[in-house]
């Protein structure tokens, strides 16, 4: 297959995933543009989380550590998120723009009332040249601020089934280290198939709250890392405008809702080793989203989340003429994601996978 492979760092790119979240992965719903308030007001960030914020706190880039630490077999750790618990938090993410190249640093707030409303909050980026933080475009604050549940709920870590968790890593405790003034445990996951280690930084309590992690591709190299660096656990909620759903979900019934898509989707040819399904859903966005129906996938190895969109495009399905291809690697809020083209079909493949992850995956639905 012939591909075009670029980088795309947008706004508006973010906005794709927000409007399609399914809001069965919490009490709450995915964003979309418009919210509602849970009184008079806004929200604000608390006095002592900013005030911690001096330099370029978090992740320093880098390889992956090497194997050994405390040299503990550790168990998979028992920890929740940010989405169980009442909290507002100031977190540091990083990541690279392409595999081993650019880092760039994001300073974000996340706000949660522990019954699965989030919001998530763009507030700075790291500049270089300057050596300070400053203001994000607010075109890009406006666009994290509509994709916070996807970021939260799909882009963060979360621990999957636990057979997974068993046969894809192994585990072991490498150390300590105060996230937010909180002692953690540092627990590595190693992939056994060779595919990108993950850090998992964690209250070093059962259901202790995950207050970061580390994703590393398959050459030990830095993809992203996120740490809290501020918790506030009696947040004032009072007019906190909580994102709406962005999209109805149904489970996916084969043939009747290919229909509403408007094309025949593919199912998986291939997939990279030890990932499962974890939902297969028909996503219709809801206004004023100006997003087709289209069939939503989701796939893991416990760790690493890959989402696989199809919906209609502008070729015809009934053209006898050689179909297009066209592949492109982007970078999107740290996510890696590939998409192409088959006549009137049109996939997307995008998540916490590695590059070549992605490229499978993809290859594994779209391939004739």
């Amino acid at each position: 297959m012939e591909q075009n492979r670029f980088i795309r760092f947008t706004a508006p790119a973010l906005l794709a995933g927000a409007f399609i979240l399914p809001s069965c992965l919490g009490s709450g719903d995915a964003g979309s543009t418009a919210s509602s308030a849970a009184g008079a007001g806004a929200a604000s960030s608390g006095g002592t989380a900013s005030a911690q914020f001096g330099g370029n706190a978090g992740w320093t880039g880098g390889n992956v550590p090497p194997h050994g630490g405390t040299g503990a077999e550790a168990a998979i750790p028992d920890v929740t998120y940010v989405e169980d618990h009442v909290l507002r938090a100031e977190r540091t993410l990083e990541f690279t723009t392409v595999p081993g190249g650019e880092l760039r640093r994001f300073r974000e707030q996340v706000t949660s009332d522990g019954t699965g409303h989030v919001r998530l909050d763009l507030l700075a980026e790291w500049d270089d040249a300057s050596g300070a933080w400053l203001p994000p475009a607010p075109e890009y604050v406006t666009a994290y601020r509509m994709s916070g549940r996807w970021n939260v709920l799909l882009r963060d870590l979360h621990l999957g089934e636990r057979k997974a968790l068993e046969d894809n890593y192994d585990w072991q405790v490498v150390g300590r280290e105060s996230l937010a003034g909180r002692p953690c445990l540092v627990t590595r996951a190693d992939n056994v198939h060779g595919q990108g280690d993950v850090l998992l930084y964690h209250e070093d309590a059962p259901g202790g709250l995950l207050l970061g992690y580390a994703y590393f591709d398959e050459n030990g190299d830095l993809q992203a890392s996120l740490k809290t660096t501020a918790l506030d656990e009696s947040p004032d909620l009072n007019g906190v405008e909580w994102p709406l759903p962005g999209a109805s979900h149904k489970d996916w019934i084969p043939g009747v809702h290919d229909a509403v898509v408007g094309v025949t989707t593919r199912d998986h040819g291939q997939l990279p080793p030890g990932f499962y399904l974890v939902e297969q859903h028909l996503a219709t966005p809801l206004p004023p989203s100006p997003l087709s129906p289209r069939r939503w996938d989701r796939w893991s190895d416990g760790l690493r989340t890959g989402i696989v969109l199809q919906w209609e495009g502008p070729g015809d399905p009934n053209s006898a003429q050689a179909p297009t291809e066209f592949m492109a690697l982007q970078i999107e809020d740290w996510e890696y994601r590939m998409d192409t083209r088959r006549d009137a079909l049109e996939f997307s493949v995008q998540g916490s996978l590695t590059p070549p992850q992605t490229s499978t995956v993809l290859a594994g639905y779209a391939t004739f």
